[in-house]
């Protein structure tokens, strides 16, 4: 059985990073609020990285990928409320190459700074 683990034990501070490999376009808004992925991953830096099998995930309904670039697996999957917010492309290379667990973060919005929670509402 396949499993990938490649998170490091500096993941939070390698994907402060992942604005600069690919994730520098991915942001959330409600309103005048908006969120980047940067302040999203610092936001959740207290979160463990888990490892979650890939049978009991699926991508967004009507999410199509966005580019043929392997994604980097060492970031873990986002999911917020059992939404994936990032990482569907992780999701998608898991289940084309079986990997059967990838890692994720996982929390609700009570775990995010109140300023960040109404745009997830």
């Amino acid at each position: 059985m396949k499993s990938f683990t490649g998170y490091i034990t500096e993941t939070n501070k390698k994907m402060l990073n992942k604005e600069e490999s690919g994730g520098k376009n991915t942001f959330w808004s409600r309103g005048k609020t908006t969120i980047t992925l940067a302040q999203m991953i610092k936001a959740t830096e207290h979160i463990p990285v888990v490892q979650i099998p890939i049978t009991s995930l699926s991508t967004n309904p009507g999410w199509k990928p966005t580019s043929n670039i392997t994604p980097d697996m060492s970031y873990p999957i986002l999911i917020l409320n059992g939404k994936i917010i990032d990482g569907n492309h992780r999701l998608k290379y898991a289940k084309d190459f079986d990997i059967f667990y990838v890692s994720c973060k996982v929390f609700t919005t009570d775990d995010l700074p109140k300023k960040m929670r109404k745009v997830f509402k």
